[in-house]
């Protein structure tokens, strides 16, 4: 029988963006200028201090349009660190070669795989992604998913933080992930052993 995994890595980024695609300067790319992270622990249902770097972008410029949708202005991310750097760091701070990591939707996972081989930086995880939003959806029995925003309210909560900052992002979404898995874990002992044995 596999274990399931205590920690989980909960994972939020922004990237450099453009209102409309004919705004997107020839020659600049979607980058990550911010990463997000907390890490939350499913056997306690407890939720870890929240983190964040700042990445410089390399091909892309912070748009007026990213800056009033992130509050991330072009001189805050020039004092970041590399997307190198930010991967070793996820490495080595937070163990997240051996940790499975979460987001809300695919987005980041593909943002994190494209950037990785365009800059030739090493996958940073290596212990499985999960697509908490789509999860989310099935487990409420919804037929589409959701915005963070709204599963919030589904679970009456609020979002705490600013919108589209990966430390506020990340935690929201473990706000989501423990109050589901509360929620869940809602039976009685006896009832759940009672589950466990007939599965």
């Amino acid at each position: 029988m596999k274990k399931m995994p205590d920690t989980l890595l909960v994972i939020d980024i922004e990237a450099t963006c453009w209102e409309k695609p004919k705004d997107q300067p020839a020659g600049q790319k979607n980058e990550i200028i911010e990463i997000g992270i907390v890490p939350i622990s499913l056997r306690k249902l407890t939720i870890g201090e929240p983190r964040a770097f700042l990445v410089k972008p390399i091909t892309s410029k912070v748009s007026r349009f990213c800056t009033r949708l992130t509050s991330l202005t072009q001189a805050q991310v020039d004092a970041g660190i590399s997307f190198r750097e930010a991967c070793g760091r996820m490495v080595k701070e937070f163990d997240s070669q051996t940790i499975p990591w979460v987001s809300w939707g695919d987005y980041d996972c593909r943002q994190f795989k494209y950037q990785c081989d365009d800059t030739k930086t090493p996958w940073p995880f290596g212990a499985g992604h999960w697509n908490f939003k789509e999860t989310y959806a099935k487990m409420m029995g919804l037929e589409h998913d959701v915005s963070l925003t709204i599963a919030l309210r589904m679970m009456g909560q609020d979002f705490d933080g600013a919108p589209h900052r990966g430390a506020d992002e990340a935690y929201n979404i473990a706000k989501v992930m423990i109050e589901t898995f509360r929620r869940v874990r809602g039976y009685g002992k006896e009832e759940i052993r009672e589950i466990a044995r007939a599965g």
